[in-house]
C-alpha cells in the first residue's frame, strides 16, 4: 500500500519499507487499522487506497484485489497493545481470540460465496450446444474457403515480373494475369499496365497474409469449441441460471466480513492497556517477529503490509530504537507502518535516512485553486 486517504481528506503517503506515522486522531487511526485489516482479508477498504504489486500501481478496489488474489493473513496485518500483551485477563483474551476467529471464518465464507457467484456467472454465460455447433460450422466453412485458395502461383508470377524489371528485360505479365484469374481476379480484358498488375498482386498477397492469421485463430477457436462440445450441454435456463441467490449470498458474506473487522478493531481498542505492566522490548520483538513470519506472500500481490499501532508507548528511547531497527531489517519483504507518538520513533525515522524509513504526518488534501 502506498497511499491512503483518510475520511476527512488527509493523505498519508507510506514509505515502501518503514513508515512512522504521527499526528493522527483516534478516528483516523481506527480508519487506518480497519483498512489494513480489510486489505489483508482481500476486502476492499472503506477508504481510498493504492497498492503496488510487481511495479504496477493499482486502486485497492475489490476487482483489483481479486485480480491480485490478495488473501493473506486476515488478522495478522494489525498489531496493537492488545495483540502483544501476553497478560490479558482470561475473559479478555477469549474475546480477542473470538473476534479474530470471526474475521478468519467470515473471510473464508466471503471467498467461498464470491467463488460460487463467479462460477454461476460463467455457467450462465456459456452458450448452448446449438450455438456452439453453428459457430463451429461457420468456422469450418471459412477455413475450407481459405485452404481452397492457393497463393503460390500468384507469388511466383509476381517474383518473375519483378526479376525481369530489375534485369531490364522486356516485361511480360501473362503468367501474372493468369495467376490472378486463378484466385478470382479477372484482369485479362482491362489492358492494365504491368505496374498496376504488380500493385494488384501485392495487395492480394497482403490480404492473404492477414487471412492466414485469421485461419490460425479460427483453428484455435474451433478446437476450443469442439472440446466444449465434449461436455454435457448446460441447462437452458431456469433455476440453474438464477444469479439472484449467489449474488445475495456474496453480498451478505461481504457485509458480515466487513462488520467482523469493525468488531475486531473495537475489541482491540478496548483491550489495549493504557498503563501498568507491559511486555519488555525482548518479548515485544519476539511477538512482532512471529507476526512478520506469519505474513506469507500471496501469489501475485506479495506480502500484506504490517501496521503497528500504539504499542511502543511503554518503552524507553533505547528500546524503541532497537525494536525499529529489527523491524527495518524485515521490511525488505514486508512493508511496516508504525503509528505512534513516541518521540524516539519519530527521531529514529528521521535519522536512518529516506532509503530505510520515513516520518509521515497527515497532509490535508489540496483543493483545486479558484480561477482568477
Amino acid at each position: 500500500m502506498l497511499r491512503v486517504q483518510l475520511d476527512d481528506g488527509h493523505l498519508v503517503d507510506l514509505h515502501p519499507a518503514v513508515s512512522v506515522v504521527s499526528g493522527l486522531s483516534e478516528p483516523q487511526r481506527a480508519t487506518l487499522r480497519q483498512a489494513f485489516d480489510a486489505i489483508a482479508s482481500g476486502l476492499e477498504p472503506a477508504l481510498p487506497a493504492l497498492i503496488e504489486a510487481h511495479g504496477l500501481l493499482l486502486d485497492a478496489t475489490q476487482a483489483d484485489l481479486d485480480l491480485l488474489e490478495v488473501q493473506g493473513n486476515p488478522v495478522g496485518a494489525v498489531v496493537t497493545g492488545a495483540n502483544v500483551d501476553g497478560d490479558l485477563p482470561g475473559d479478555a483474551a477469549t474475546r480477542l481470540r473470538t473476534a479474530e476467529r470471526d474475521v478468519v471464518l467470515l473471510s473464508s465464507d466471503r471467498w467461498e460465496a464470491c467463488d460460487e457467484l463467479a462460477r454461476s456467472e460463467i455457467a450462465a454465460a456459456r452458450p448452448s450446444h446449438g450455438g456452439l455447433r453453428a459457430r463451429a460450422a461457420a468456422l469450418r466453412a471459412g477455413i475450407a474457403r481459405h485452404e481452397a485458395v492457393v497463393a503460390e502461383p500468384v507469388r511466383a508470377a509476381l517474383d518473375e515480373v519483378r526479376d525481369r524489371r530489375r534485369a531490364g528485360a522486356p516485361t511480360w505479365a501473362g503468367d501474372l494475369v493468369e495467376a490472378l484469374a486463378g484466385v478470382g481476379i479477372d484482369v485479362d480484358d482491362l489492358g492494365l499496365p504491368v505496374g498496376e498488375l504488380v500493385r494488384i498482386a501485392e495487395d492480394w498477397l497482403e490480404e492473404r497474409r492477414i487471412d492466414v492469421g485469421w485461419a490460425v485463430g479460427a483453428g484455435v477457436e474451433l478446437a476450443a469449441i469442439e472440446a466444449a462440445l465434449a461436455f454435457p450441454e448446460p441447462p437452458s435456463g431456469g433455476a440453474e441460471h438464477d444469479l439472484d441467490a449467489p449474488r445475495a449470498r456474496a453480498s451478505r458474506a461481504t457485509a458480515a466480513h466487513a462488520e467482523a473487522i469493525v468488531r475486531l478493531d473495537a475489541v482491540r481498542a478496548e483491550l489495549t492497556p493504557r498503563g501498568g505492566e507491559r511486555p519488555s522490548v525482548q518479548d515485544l520483538g519476539a511477538r512482532l517477529s512471529a507476526r512478520l513470519a506469519d505474513h506469507r506472500p500471496t501469489r501475485l500481490a506479495g506480502a500484506v503490509p504490517l501496521l503497528l499501532d500504539g504499542a511502543l508507548g511503554h518503552l524507553d528511547d533505547a528500546d524503541v530504537t532497537s525494536l525499529l531497527d529489527r523491524l527495518a531489517a524485515a521490511a525488505g519483504a514486508v512493508q511496516v507502518v508504525v503509528v505512534d507518538e513516541h518521540p524516539a520513533a519519530v527521531a529514529w525515522a528521521r535519522s536512518v535516512g529516506p532509503r530505510r524509513a520515513a516520518h509521515i504526518e497527515p497532509v490535508p488534501r489540496r483543493s483545486a485553486a479558484a480561477p482568477t
